[in-house]
């Protein structure tokens, strides 16, 4: 099987949650958002419409994210203080971290020399080392273990990098230097930030206040050390506005001090924005139906995110335009279903939430949602022409959704009200099945016609799955009386014989050739039929392979408990020979079917916020209220205690999200397979990215050869290995080397495995580089040297070539505008030195007449 299939599959992308809790950070330079999805990261792309999950993990969901003053650096902390320094450039993990507590915020000064970290009531300063030069780990400077009484939610640093400003669960905000607190500032406050003005300060509260504070010096000009210092000056407030122009309570807010604006977010789901001239209100826009959770704004203040935890929403927000850069939104309930397209292109998931969603696999992002279901989604499958997707609902209907013009174009329904739990669609893509969850039978329908063709009986309990022969019209259904049957759907009775098992049959799949069929079963017993002769051709004992965790409710012992062992989705590769199997575990399983040997287990998360991640609980978390992580101490002001209670209410509790996988698909290609979890729904491909290259494995590709291949004049040598290190300051001085004269040639005999790289360089240099010229020869020369290749590879250059023909359009409306403009000025010039030239000429006509006229 191994010569047949790759194993070597890794982490890919994350569908179906987009953000979940935690803040939102922009890059510098404000293309690009990372948001928050539990313990990982995911990237939005706003430029290139892309979204891509960055392959580390936390060990726990993450609590904040913070970026480096560089923006090459993201700071990732989890829910027991554990962070993990990141290298965006390459996605790797630089460096673990360990704090005493768990982590509430945090954030890089201005000069990216420090780092403050508010743990609860503490405050500590730590020092960051220079990456550039050698990863020494963080140093620490100095702490304040009662900085505030209750939890200091939030924290900015003044332009110097000296004072930084927090705000406290306790109503108040302060400024620090060092570890010394110079003032107080007391109120509801939800956010504080340092003003435009020198020794200003904006508190913002929940009832909608604006304050303004400012600093009077008693010296004519204070030192820069004892500035902010009660002995040597005081705090008073300048004015007080009402920013509260709706009727819900302020919950997060931003200020953007490079354009003076101020970003209120409201609990009733609006958000508004301020000019703080006035303060005056520039605008005002309802985007959600629940409480906003996250603000972040882009340098220039241009481009507004919102993130919504209850519905598991990120928005991006143009406010001078007027439009949505960015409107994302994931499943806010768990992934029930997930279904490839026939070219592998798209990607459709459905949920508990009721809603369909279609994802693009080259850009990551969802591009169509189908909200008609009024009840959760519990299987979906694509028509054979991927021009269609048929999902099956607990509310009792199958519905059929067009993918040219979006829209449900036939609702299957069944005479009486039940629930449907399994869904499969003929090769053909004429027949539809849907097995119900109460009745115990199985509906028939025409897709063409939407008439119902049968209703099929004989399972004594609730069909778990269907499936048709990819080669005849048999259907094969599996149900929990323990029995598999094959029904021949034009005639309306079984093909054969019952298909015994020791238990509860939960899942199906027929082999490609449709001659053997796998069914599962609780125990994680894997047993292969030959539909021919009825006969078992092999058994799979798979339960010690899935063996899951031990939920917290549970009585038994992981090895003891059979539902943790049950594989609840199988799918065959397209040669038949690997079966892709996945259940209530952490782990997915590939096997192979001739030998019945396990080939190799993924992992697909390693977040110990899940329940049933642990073999062994731990029986030291059991308190008298029950186990520690049932225990509600979420953060929410409803449920939030005194200030300074950390113990909590023992009587609150809050539900685990168990780890499970209620559905796996291999891609039609077979370079990726997807996985339906309880984290979203996630994607496994082969890393095809790398280019094999003798320079890759050369120990002389350095940043000082590239340097040296530049100044002398090896452009193409440079160029190939700036790409391959993959750091942008280098990828622009190579680029930014070739002369105008070498383009041609160069492109010609450029690798094809590193012309993404290159398009995407070129396509930041065409968004902020004034040489246009120049950047369009390149894409000529590229184009006339690998326009086919790029035509026959649409997954990886549509994306970058949309891009490109967006910045070249606005440079191209920027141009004529200019072009028009300067035709009509010169116009105008000329018209004018036409009009002074005649009026001088005229002048000079009646001036010799004057002359004749006195002469005479």
């Amino acid at each position: 099987a191994q010569d047949t299939m790759r194993l070597d599959f890794k982490f890919s992308n994350l569908y179906g949650a987009v953000y979940r809790c935690a803040n939102l950070c922009f890059s510098p330079d404000g293309n690009t958002i990372y948001s928050p999805v539990g313990n990982r990261v995911t990237a939005f792309n706003l430029t290139q419409a892309t979204s891509l999950t960055l392959p580390f993990e936390m060990r726990k969901d993450i609590q904040q994210i913070a970026l480096t003053a560089d923006g090459r650096g993201l700071l990732a902390l989890d829910q027991d203080g554990n962070g993990a320094l990141v290298n965006l450039a390459k996605g790797v993990t630089v460096s673990f971290m360990r704090f005493s507590r768990r982590v509430v915020s945090c954030a890089f000064s201005p000069d990216g020399r420090k780092l403050a970290v508010g743990m609860f009531q503490r405050l500590e300063l730590w020092g960051v080392p220079p990456l550039s030069i050698q990863y020494r780990g963080f140093t620490l400077l100095s702490r304040v273990n009662t900085a505030h009484v209750d939890d200091i939610v939030s924290m900015r640093w003044g332009d110097d990098s000296m004072h930084l400003l927090t705000v406290g669960r306790d109503n108040c905000s302060s400024i620090f230097k060092g570890n010394r607190k110079c003032f107080t500032f007391t109120g509801q406050t939800v956010g504080a930030f340092f003003g435009k003005e020198e020794s200003s300060v904006l508190v913002v509260n929940k009832q909608g206040y604006l304050d303004k504070w400012l600093w009077h010096s008693k010296k004519a000009k204070p030192s820069f050390e004892d500035k902010y210092l009660p002995s040597k000056g005081t705090w008073t407030k300048a004015c007080s506005n009402s920013v509260r122009p709706g009727k819900g309570r302020v919950s997060c807010c931003e200020l953007c001090s490079k354009a003076n604006l101020l970003v209120l977010g409201y609990t009733e789901g609006t958000f508004a924005l301020y000019d703080l001239e006035g303060p005056t209100l520039c605008q005002q826009l309802s985007v959600s139906r629940f409480k906003l959770n996250a603000i972040a704004a882009n340098a220039t203040g241009e481009w507004l995110a919102f993130g919504v935890k209850k519905l598991d929403q990120l928005l991006v927000w143009e406010w001078r335009s007027e439009t949505y850069v960015l409107k994302q939104q994931g499943h806010y309930q768990e992934v029930n279903a997930v279904a490839y397209s026939p070219n592998g292109q798209l990607v459709a998931t459905g949920a508990d939430d009721g809603k369909v969603k279609i994802w693009n696999t080259t850009s990551g992002q969802c591009f169509v949602t189908f909200a008609e279901h009024k009840a959760a989604v519990s299987a979906i499958t694509f028509a054979p022409n991927g021009f269609a997707v048929f999902s099956a609902s607990l509310d009792g209907s199958v519905r059929a959704f067009d993918l040219i013009r979006y829209r449900n174009y036939r609702i299957l329904t069944p005479p009486t009200p039940v629930q449907f739990g399994s869904l499969a669609l003929d090769s053909s893509g004429e027949i539809v099945a849907a097995g119900t969850v109460d009745s115990f039978e199985i509906y028939v329908w025409s897709a063409q016609t939407g008439k119902l063709l049968d209703v099929i009986s004989g399972h004594e309990g609730p069909v778990a799955a269907l499936a048709f022969s990819p080669t005849r019209q048999v259907l094969a259904s599996a149900s929990w009386d323990k029995t598999a049957r094959l029904w021949d759907v034009f005639e309306g009775r079984p093909f054969r014989e019952a298909l015994p098992h020791p238990s509860d049959c939960v899942a199906l799949a027929w082999r490609p050739d449709g001659r053997e069929l796998c069914v599962s079963s609780l125990g994680g017993h894997l047993t292969f039929w030959d539909v021919e002769s009825s006969q078992t051709t092999a058994l799979i004992e798979g339960g010690v392979d899935l063996l899951g965790g031990r939920l917290t409710t549970d009585a038994r012992s992981a090895e003891n408990s059979a539902g943790n062992k049950t594989f609840a989705s199988i799918h065959y590769s397209a040669d038949g020979r690997c079966l892709l199997a996945g259940g209530n575990s952490k782990y997915i399983c590939l096997f192979d079917v001739p030998h019945r040997i396990l080939l190799k287990r993924f992992r697909f998360t390693e977040n110990y916020s899940l329940d049933g991640m642990q073999h062994e609980l731990d029986w030291k978390n059991m308190t008298e209220g029950g186990h520690v992580s049932l225990i509600d101490v979420s953060d929410d002001e409803e449920a939030s205690t005194l200030p300074g209670v950390q113990k909590g209410d023992l009587s609150k509790r809050r539900k685990l999200r168990p780890v499970s996988c209620k559905s796996v698909q291999l891609s039609p290609t077979g370079t990726a397979f997807a996985a339906a979890t309880c984290e979203g729904t996630i994607v496994f491909s082969l890393d095809d990215a790398l280019v094999f290259d003798p320079l890759d494995i050369d120990a002389s590709v350095t940043p000082d050869s590239i340097h040296r291949a530049i100044a002398a004049k090896e452009y193409a040598r440079a160029l190939s290995m700036s790409l391959r290190l993959n750091e942008r300051d280098l990828k622009l001085a190579a680029f930014r080397a070739v002369p105008a004269a070498e383009v041609t040639l160069l492109c010609q005999s450029f690798a094809r495995g590193l012309l993404p790289r290159l398009v995407d360089v070129i396509v930041s240099e065409v968004e902020q580089s004034p040489r246009l010229e120049l950047l369009l020869a390149w894409c000529c020369a590229l184009m006339q040297a690998h326009g086919d290749y790029m035509r026959a590879a649409p997954a990886v250059f549509t994306g970058p070539m949309r891009a490109l023909h967006k910045n070249v359009s606005r440079h191209y409306d920027a141009l004529a505008a200019l072009c028009g403009s300067n035709l009509y000025s010169l116009e105008y010039v000329l018209y004018r030195t036409e009009r002074t030239s005649e009026s001088k000429k005229a002048e000079s006509e009646e001036a010799e007449d004057k002359e004749e006229t006195t002469v005479e």
